[in-house]
C-alpha cells in the first residue's frame, strides 16, 4: 500500500472523497487508495467494533443463524403462516404506502419520513416545534419573508424596523449611529463582516473570523485554505481532517475502529459510507445485531446457509436444509423439513414434510399431505384426509377427510369423520366410526365404535363394542359390552342385538340378548338368555333364565334353570329339574326329571318319568300329576296324585287315581288302593259293588250299613 502524508497531498476543490482515505501510522497521518481498504468496510469489520445503531436497518433479505428479537417490527403485509398462528400482537406501528379515506385518530406519536399528502383539513390543537401556529401566523402578516438587506446603512432617520422575520440577514455595514432599536429579531439572526449570498443559515463560512458556526460543524485544525476557494453545497455534518482526526473517529493502520455510520471524509476519506456500501462489500457477520427497528423487504431466512425459503412471503427460522417453498409457508427449525403448501407450517422437527395448507409442529418423519391436515408430533405418522388430525404416535394414518388419530401405534382412521384414540393396530374405517383404543379392533360399520378391548370388530351399522377379547357385533345397533376369551369369541349379529358378557355367546334374534355365560344362543326375536352355558332361547319372546343346556324353544316359553330341559310348547315353562319337557301349549313341569307335558296347559309337579298326554296335545288336556314315577294320564281333565306306575288311558276322561299300580277302567271314576273311612261312608242309590271277603253289602239311605 503506497502512503504519503497528508500535508503533501494535492488540493481538490471540490473535495470528492474518492480517491485518497486517511491512514495515521506511527503517529503520522498519510492518505492512501480507497481500493486498498475497501475489504475494511464491511459488516463483519463493522459489527466487530459495535454492533448497536439506534438507525433503522432495510435489508432486501435477512437471514439470521440464530433468533431475531427486535421491539418493533414494520412491514406492509403481514402473513399468518398456519392455522395455529391466528393473531400477532404488535404494540408499535411503522406503515409504508397506505392510503386511508377516512378518519386517522392518534393517541401516541407519529414519525413520518415521507410526504404526507391531505386532500382536507389539518386541525393540530397542540403546538409544532413549541409553537403556536395560528398566533405566529398574525405577526408574518404583511412582511417581506425574504428580505435581504445587502449593503449602506440602515437609513439616517432612524426609522424603526419592527417585525422582522428571523431568517432576514443583516450582511454589511454597520448598525446605524442612531441606535435605532432592531425589535423582534429572532435569535438565528447572524450578523456577519463581508458579503456572502445565498450562504446556509446554519454554516456560514466567512474568510475573516467565524462567527455563530454551528455546533455540528468541527474545524480540528488549520484553517481554511488562503486561496479563499469557496466550499460549497457542504452538509452540517462534515469533519475537516486536514490536521488532527477529531477524537470520536479514531483511524487505525489498516483498520476503521468505531466509525459511524454518518461520518463524511471530505479530504480524502470516504463521503457518505452507509450501510448498503458496507454491506455491497459483506453481509455476513458472526456477531449478534442489536437494532432499533428492523425492516425486511424479502424473506427471512435463519440458521445456516443451506435453508431456503423460495415461496412469496416464506420464512425459515432456524435449523439446517429446511426448505419453505409454498407462498406464506413456515419452518422454525429443525433439519431437512419442508413446508411446501401455501400457509403450510412445520415447527421443527426432522424429515417432516407439510404440504397443501397443513401443519406440522414436530417429531420425526410426519407427513401432513391433506387439505388442512394437522400432524402434532410423533414418528412416521400421515395426515392425508383433508382436516386430518394426528396428534402424536408412530406410524399412524389419517387417511379419512376429517378423520383423527389421537395417538398411539400403527393406527388407521380412513372413515370420513374416523375417530382412533389411541392403542395399536386399531382401525376405523367406517363412517364416522371410533375406536378408542385397546389392540387391533376394528370399526367398520358407520357409526360403529369400539371402545377398547383386542381383537373386537364392530362392523354393523351403529353397532357397539365395550371391550374383551374377539367379540363381534354385525347386527344393525347391536351391543357387545364385553367378554370373549380363548373359548370363542361372542357375537351379536342381530339386529338391536345385545351381548352383556361371558364367551362364545351369540344373539342373532332381533333384539335378543344374552346376559352372560358361555355357549349361550338367542337366536328368537326378542329372545333372551340370561346366564349358564349352552342355553338356546330361540322362540320369539323366549327366556332361559340359566342352567346348562336347556332350550326355550316355544313363543314365550321359558325355562328358569336345570339342565337339559325344553320348554317348546308356546307359553310353555320349566321351573328347574332336569331332561324335562314341556310340550303342550301353555304345559307347566315345575322340577324332576325326565317328565313330560304333553297335554295343552297340563302340569307335572315333580317326580320322574311322569308323562301328561301321549304324542300330541289332544290327550291329556288339563290333565295333572303332582309326584311320583312313572305316571300316565292320557284323559282328558284328569289326575294323579302320586304313587308310581299309575295309568289313566284316553278314554277314562275326569278319572282319578290314588295309590300306586293302579289303571283307570272307566271315566268319572277315582281309583284307590285301600279307602279308610273313619266315619260314615256314603254312597249314591243304586251303589254296587263288592268289598273284597265279602259276599254281600248293605246299604241304606245310600250309606253302607253291613258287610258279611
Amino acid at each position: 500500500m503506497a502512503l504519503t502524508p497528508i500535508s503533501k497531498l494535492a488540493r481538490i476543490s471540490p473535495l470528492s472523497g474518492n480517491s485518497v482515505f486517511p491512514i495515521v501510522q506511527n503517529g503520522t497521518t498519510y492518505g492512501a487508495e480507497i481500493s486498498s481498504v475497501n475489504n475494511l468496510n464491511n459488516l463483519q469489520t463493522v459489527t466487530d467494533n459495535g454492533n448497536v445503531t439506534t438507525n433503522e436497518i432495510f435489508v432486501n433479505s435477512l437471514s439470521a443463524q440464530n433468533s431475531v428479537i427486535t421491539d418493533t417490527l414494520s412491514a406492509t403485509t403481514i402473513h399468518a403462516v398456519s392455522s395455529f398462528v391466528e393473531y400477532i400482537d404488535i404494540k408499535e406501528y411503522e406503515l409504508s404506502g397506505f392510503n386511508v379515506t377516512g378518519n386517522v385518530s392518534i393517541s401516541g406519536n407519529m414519525d413520518v419520513t415521507e410526504n404526507i399528502t391531505l386532500s382536507g383539513d389539518l386541525s393540530i390543537n397542540g403546538l409544532v416545534d413549541g409553537r403556536d401556529i395560528a398566533a405566529d401566523g398574525i405577526a408574518i402578516d404583511n412582511l417581506e419573508s425574504d428580505v435581504l438587506y445587502l449593503s449602506g446603512e440602515i437609513d439616517a432617520d432612524g426609522i424603526a424596523i419592527d417585525n422582522l422575520e428571523s431568517d432576514v440577514l443583516y450582511l454589511s455595514g454597520e448598525i446605524d449611529a442612531d441606535g435605532i432599536a432592531i425589535d423582534n429579531l429572532e435569535s438565528d439572526v447572524l450578523y456577519l463582516s463581508s458579503a456572502s449570498d445565498n450562504t446556509d443559515a446554519d454554516v456560514t463560512f466567512l474568510s475573516g473570523a467565524i462567527d455563530n458556526t454551528d455546533a455540528d460543524v468541527t474545524f480540528l485544525s488549520g484553517a481554511i485554505d488562503a486561496d479563499g476557494i469557496a466550499i460549497d453545497n457542504l452538509e452540517s455534518d462534515v469533519l475537516y481532517l486536514s490536521g488532527e482526526i477529531d477524537a470520536d473517529v479514531t483511524f487505525l493502520s489498516g483498520a476503521i475502529d468505531n466509525t459511524d455510520a454518518d461520518v463524511t471524509f471530505l479530504s480524502g476519506a470516504i463521503d457518505n459510507t452507509d450501510l448498503q456500501d458496507v454491506t455491497d462489500n459483506g453481509n455476513t457477520t458472526t456477531n449478534s445485531l442489536s437494532v432499533a427497528a428492523l425492516f425486511a423487504f424479502g424473506k427471512i431466512i435463519g440458521g445456516t446457509g443451506t435453508n431456503t425459503a423460495s415461496g412469496d412471503h416464506a420464512a425459515v427460522l432456524g435449523g439446517v436444509r429446511n426448505t419453505a417453498s409454498g407462498g406464506s409457508s413456515f419452518v422454525g427449525s429443525g433439519q431437512d423439513n419442508t413446508a411446501s403448501g401455501g400457509s403450510s407450517f412445520v415447527g421443527a422437527g426432522f424429515r417432516n414434510t407439510a404440504s397443501k395448507t397443513s401443519s406440522v409442529v414436530g417429531g420425526f418423519r410426519n407427513t401432513a399431505s391433506g387439505d388442512s391436515s394437522f400432524i402434532g408430533s410423533g414418528q412416521d405418522n400421515t395426515a392425508s384426509g383433508g382436516s386430518s388430525f394426528i396428534g402424536s404416535g408412530q406410524n399412524n394414518i389419517a387417511s379419512g377427510n376429517h378423520s383423527t388419530v389421537g395417538s398411539g401405534y400403527g393406527n388407521r382412521a380412513s372413515g370420513i369423520s374416523s375417530v382412533v384414540g389411541g392403542g395399536n393396530g386399531n382401525t376405523a374405517c367406517g363412517g364416522s366410526s371410533t375406536v378408542g383404543g385397546g389392540r387391533d379392533n376394528t370399526a367398520s360399520g358407520l357409526e360403529s365404535t369400539v371402545a377398547g378391548g383386542c381383537r373386537n370388530t364392530a362392523c354393523g351399522d351403529g353397532s357397539f363394542i365395550g371391550g374383551g377379547w374377539d367379540n363381534i357385533a354385525s347386527g344393525i345397533s347391536s351391543v357387545v359390552a364385553g367378554g370373549g376369551s380363548i373359548y370363542g369369541l361372542n357375537v351379536a349379529s342381530g339386529f338391536s342385538s345385545v351381548i352383556a358378557g361371558g364367551y362364545s355367546n351369540t344373539a342373532s334374534g332381533i333384539s335378543s340378548v344374552v346376559g352372560g355365560g358361555g355357549y349361550n344362543t338367542a337366536c328368537g326375536t326378542k329372545a333372551s338368555v340370561l346366564g349358564g352355558s349352552s342355553n338356546t332361547a330361540c322362540g320369539s319372546n323366549s327366556v332361559v333364565g340359566g342352567g346348562w343346556d336347556n332350550t326355550a324353544s316355544g313363543t314365550d316359553a321359558s325355562v328358569l334353570g336345570g339342565s337339559q330341559n325344553i320348554a317348546c310348547g308356546n307359553r310353555s315353562t320349566v321351573t328347574g329339574g332336569y331332561q324335562n319337557c314341556a310340550i303342550g301349549g301353555g304345559s307347566f313341569i315345575g322340577t324332576g326329571g325326565q317328565n313330560k307335558a304333553h297335554g295343552s296347559r297340563s302340569f307335572v309337579g315333580s317326580g320322574k318319568l311322569n308323562v301328561v298326554g301321549l304324542t300330541s296335545s289332544a290327550d291329556g288336556l288339563f290333565s295333572f300329576i303332582g309326584s311320583g314315577c312313572n305316571n300316565k294320564v292320557c284323559g282328558d281333565c284328569s289326575g294323579i296324585l302320586g304313587g308310581q306306575n299309575n295309568t289313566i288311558t284316553s278314554t277314562h276322561d275326569n278319572s282319578f287315581i290314588i295309590g300306586s299300580n293302579l289303571t283307570s277302567n272307566a271315566a268319572c271314576t277315582t281309583f284307590v288302593n285301600n279307602l279308610s273311612a273313619q266315619g260314615s261312608l256314603h254312597a249314591g242309590n243304586g251303589f254296587t259293588g263288592n268289598i273284597a271277603g265279602c259276599t254281600s253289602i248293605t246299604v241304606t239311605n245310600g250309606i253302607i250299613t253291613a258287610a258279611s
